[in-house]
């Protein structure tokens, strides 16, 4: 997590990923075992991998949704589709809740980098102190390619979307309204899928948080005054431009 001198926070907020492992009982062997054997296994490997705090009391099966037939869930924010006799690989996704507990923890960045060849993705968000509406933000981006957006706007808040969802990448900028704890912060969170979120990660990793948020703004060329950072005046020449070109060409 990074923290700004204009109270601006930067932290990853979503990690899914599949396992470098096919899941089941082992072969020859299909009578023994059972779904919940392989529930039992997979949040054995959660806790070797990720973290002994998920997982930690009982574990309840429940269905899954395809290509999986079953998930195991922990809420403290993460969530395992599997398959029992192993036609997929298992699927981790790792929520913003259980994102910030492994921040606390300290391991966040070395799960990531545990896990970085089986990423398939990979959020960040940024919070802003401030009070500006998320449409008004939204609005004040300068890249051509990026030709979709769309807006919501309901009883909870303001969500604007920049880039398809339906693509590899794609910005989401929103604000809650009253009373949630968190109505005084625009939240802008970088969202990469597929191959793109493996090249986002690997830039989490080599850069200041402060200094990924930047350059994947200047992706989207972002122009609104708030969104202004002085970590990245102290960068060589060249090198924010160099960041932002590989996560707008991963």
């Amino acid at each position: 997590m990074g923290t700004s001198k204009q109270q601006v926070n930067v932290k990853a907020d979503w990690l899914s990923f599949t396992t470098e492992y096919t899941l089941g009982a082992p072969q020859g062997d299909y009578t023994r075992h059972s779904p919940e054997y392989t529930a039992s296994w997979v949040a054995g490997l959660v806790r070797e991998t990720v973290s002994d705090s998920f997982f930690a009391g009982e574990i309840s099966l429940d269905a899954g949704r395809s290509p999986y037939q079953y998930r195991i869930t922990d809420e403290k924010g993460i969530t395992v589709f599997f398959n029992w006799l192993g036609t997929a690989p298992a699927l981790v996704e790792i929520t913003g809740r259980g994102c910030d507990l492994l921040i606390d923890e300290g391991v966040m960045n070395t799960v990531i980098d545990r896990w970085l060849d089986r990423i398939s993705r990979f959020d960040v968000a940024v919070d802003i102190l401030t009070d500006i509406d998320p449409r008004e933000f939204a609005k004040e981006f300068n890249n051509p390619r990026i030709t979709t957006t769309a807006e919501f706007v309901s009883e909870s808040g303001t969500t604007c979307y920049i880039g398809s969802r339906k693509g590899d990448r794609y910005c989401r900028v929103y604000r809650y309204n009253e009373p949630n704890p968190r109505h005084d912060l625009l939240r802008i969170e970088f969202v990469a899928k597929r191959q793109t979120a493996k090249v986002y990660a690997e830039q989490w990793l080599a850069n200041d948080p402060i200094v990924f948020a930047a350059a994947a703004g200047a992706v989207y060329e972002f122009q609104h005054p708030v969104w202004v950072f002085d970590e990245v005046e102290a960068l060589p020449k060249g090198r924010l431009q160099e960041i932002a070109r590989t996560l707008g060409n991963g």
